[in-house]
């Protein structure tokens, strides 16, 4: 009964549509994701809000991850990551959406009127499907649309993926990034444009939408 408890209060589930601050010093949630079995499909979809100040050169490195989605056990023929990062050389600054196998987008961010807007929610929308064109929407623009698309192989969905927010977890603990994550939600499915449209205009939209992961497994470590 007692290594039950103390199983309980390590491991949680939580439902869909929530959202939470980060520090950008120590703070990160990492959450469990097992999904439908079969060839590889997901949609994650979240709003950002990423302070100006901590996008400037030199503040604390160089890379930021406000999302890393990490498969546990891959082969040649799953997907193993999913990044949305900050790069803020002085003289390279950008952020990236990618997913291995599939592809890459990097997106400016630095000047006025840049694609990725700070410090105000914007939402992000990452979705890809085996067979199909890897997709960042973020501020309401789907970058295979003015970017070289991105093709993803026929690969299939590792066992369980590891979300984290907040920072990446498989450099050392480094790339904390302060930032407000919220209405964080995954479907199993790539959405339509009219479909991410909707939920920008309204989250409460994404529970009658096809495909939504109900329920996620929260971790504390």
């Amino acid at each position: 009964m007692k290594k039950f408890a103390i199983a309980a209060l390590l491991v949680l589930t939580i439902s869909c549509c929530f959202g939470w601050s980060f520090n950008g010093v120590d703070q990160k949630k990492i959450m469990s994701y097992r999904p439908a079995p079969g060839r590889f499909a997901l949609t994650v979809a979240f709003q950002l809000t990423m302070p100006k100040r901590m996008l400037t050169p030199g503040n604390r490195g160089n890379v930021f991850y406000p999302l890393v989605i990490s498969a546990g056990k891959t082969g040649k023929d799953t997907v193993s990551k999913i990044q949305l990062a900050f790069v803020t050389k002085p003289y390279d600054r950008y952020c990236f959406a990618s997913i291995t196998p599939g592809g890459r987008y990097n997106i400016a961010w630095i000047n006025d009127g840049g694609e990725i807007p700070t410090d105000k929610p914007v939402w992000v929308f990452i979705s890809a499907a085996a067979g199909g064109i890897f997709e960042a929407r973020i501020n309401g623009r789907n970058f295979s649309h003015v970017r070289t698309p991105g093709l993803m192989p026929l690969v299939q969905s590792a066992p369980e993926y590891k979300i984290c927010l907040g920072c990446n977890p498989y450099r050392g603990g480094v790339g904390y990034t302060e930032c407000e994550i919220n209405n964080f939600m995954l479907f199993e499915r790539v959405l339509s444009s009219e479909e991410m449209a909707a939920i920008e205009a309204d989250p409460a939209v994404a529970a009658t939408i096809p495909g939504r992961v109900k329920k996620l497994t929260e971790k504390k470590k």
